[in-house]
């Protein structure tokens, strides 16, 4: 019996090419690769040196350094992508946060106060791009704010007092 997490991709790569330089010396480093990742799956990649194994784990990498850099873009901070964590000012770390956490594409966004060190023009550009994100992504966003303002950007409102829960959401529900 086959549980139904078994049948989840994590990753499917398909028809993957590699091609380093071009012409006669040109080397195919992959030459249409597929393979699928699924929830448990434990893999050993063999082969000589030069087989392909290594360009392979690396194209992932690669994407991720290009949704990081769209993500650095995305919340105005491109410029500082070589610099050092204690390099940024307060508020730049926290873009860098969010841009960070929106690279990974996650599934759940849970952002505690992301435009607390910001100035209003820079948290409303953070608020719009987590929305989006999750739009964009399908994921669930949950965002803590003191900012009224904020908030109201939201369709739901949930609201803590002394460790309780109250529900101020569009349709007068419950969050839980």
């Amino acid at each position: 019996m086959t549980a139904p997490s078994d049948t989840l991709e994590l990753a499917r790569c398909t028809d993957l090419t590699r091609t380093y330089g071009s012409g006669a010396g040109a080397v195919h480093a992959l030459r249409g690769v597929s393979c699928t990742l699924r929830p448990g799956t434990q893999v050993a990649l063999t082969g000589p040196s030069g087989s392909g194994k290594s360009t392979l784990l690396h194209l992932q990498e690669t994407q991720s350094r290009e949704r990081a850099a769209a993500a650095l873009h995305d919340v105005g901070l491109d410029e500082l992508a070589a610099r050092l964590p204690e390099e940024l000012s307060g508020g730049q770390a926290q873009r860098v946060a969010v841009a960070r956490a929106l690279a990974a594409r996650p599934r759940l966004i849970l952002a505690d106060e992301p435009t607390g060190q910001l100035d209003s023009a820079h948290a409303a550009q953070v608020v719009g791009l987590l929305l989006d994100a999750a739009t964009l992504l399908g994921a669930a966003l949950v965002l803590s704010t003191h900012d009224l303002a904020i908030a109201d950007r939201f369709p739901d409102r949930w609201q803590m007092a002394d460790g309780l829960m109250i529900a101020e959401d569009a349709e007068g529900g419950t969050p839980c």
